[in-house]
């Protein structure tokens, strides 16, 4: 599996969103939806640690898929479970994760104490399903700083995108 061209996709791929990372500011995620898959391709400016591993010129890419149809489930956990008190229905204290059975898919959202440089909290999501592209780990994965989510809007992007496919929150095994 390769990497996929932001400025080439193939045919049903649409680029919803490219957003800024506000806290990791080398990165540009893009945020694309297949016919049945979520893509989120996260572009990071390459620099003296890991240009030698560049994927495209300047440029050190990531990339994690998820089952559409999960995007519903993604957002109300985020919001229900991690970023709620556990008063108000959220995780325990000591609860960090959340697994879910999607499609077929073993989904993983985890909360990440530490999620940049600046000690920015976030969430990482995870799909255990499917090996990382060009083998860089054993499943694919994406971190999402809180603030990503929030003040730059990728978590409201990700509800609209939810809305344009009239997608239900599915039943989670």
């Amino acid at each position: 599996m390769t990497y996929l061209n932001t400025h080439g996709l193939p045919a049903h791929h649409v680029v919803e969103a490219a957003v800024k990372d506000p806290v990791m500011t080398d990165y540009t995620r893009f945020v694309i939806s297949a016919p049945d898959t979520l893509i989120i391709v996260s572009k990071i400016v390459a620099d003296k640690r890991i240009s030698s591993k560049e994927d495209e010129p300047g440029l050190w890419l990531e990339q994690a898929e998820f089952p559409l149809i999960a995007l519903p489930w993604i957002v109300k956990t985020i919001e229900e479970k991690f970023w709620q008190l556990p008063s108000q229905g959220g995780l325990p204290n000591d609860v960090l994760h959340v697994d879910g059975s999607i499609a077929g898919e073993e989904l993983k959202i985890k909360h990440v104490t530490k999620c940049s440089d600046d000690g920015e909290k976030g969430i990482k999501l995870q799909n255990l399903s499917r090996t990382a592209v060009n083998g860089r780990g054993n499943s694919q994965g994406v971190l999402l700083p809180n603030k990503l989510l929030q003040q730059a809007g990728l978590l409201q992007m990700f509800k609209n995108l939810c809305s344009k496919n009239n997608q239900l929150y599915p039943v989670v095994k």
